[in-house]
């Protein structure tokens, strides 16, 4: 693996953890206008996000802490 490669697997990795969360700053402050199914997908994609960065949050529920 020389540089160039290193590099694209970091930006990769820190591309997708900031889209997760985005996607979840996102979620966070909208998500109680979404229908059902817009939520479901929307958590769907910032898990697949999170598990293209190593991030393992798939216990994720969408609550906010009580």
């Amino acid at each position: 693996m020389n540089n160039n490669e290193a590099m694209a697997v970091l930006v990769a990795r820190k591309d997708a953890i900031n889209a997760a969360m985005n996607g979840l700053n996102r979620y966070r402050q909208e998500a109680d206008n979404w229908k059902a199914a817009v939520r479901d997908s929307q958590m769907a994609e910032i898990k697949q996000f999170a598990r293209a960065a190593g991030a393992d949050i798939s216990a994720w529920d969408g609550q906010n802490a009580p």
